[in-house]
């Protein structure tokens, strides 16, 4: 997945990986705990987790290069 970002110089790159997936993730977790406030904060990770894997589907391998 490549991901538009910032970056140095006044520019903007795609890029990839764990420290590109990593603020997205942590952007869901954020809205999800503010869109359900009920939720005790000691069962917040078990939820979220079934919450994401729902929201999930599997995509198709890549073609062939």
């Amino acid at each position: 997945m490549n991901v538009l970002s910032t970056y140095p110089g006044n520019r903007t790159a795609t890029m990839s990986g764990t420290s590109m997936a990593t603020p997205n993730i942590a952007g869901v977790a954020a809205l999800w705990v503010a869109a359900n406030p009920g939720v005790p904060k000691k069962d917040r990770p078990a939820k979220f987790r079934e919450a994401l894997k729902a929201a999930c589907r599997d995509l198709p391998p890549p073609p062939p290069a």
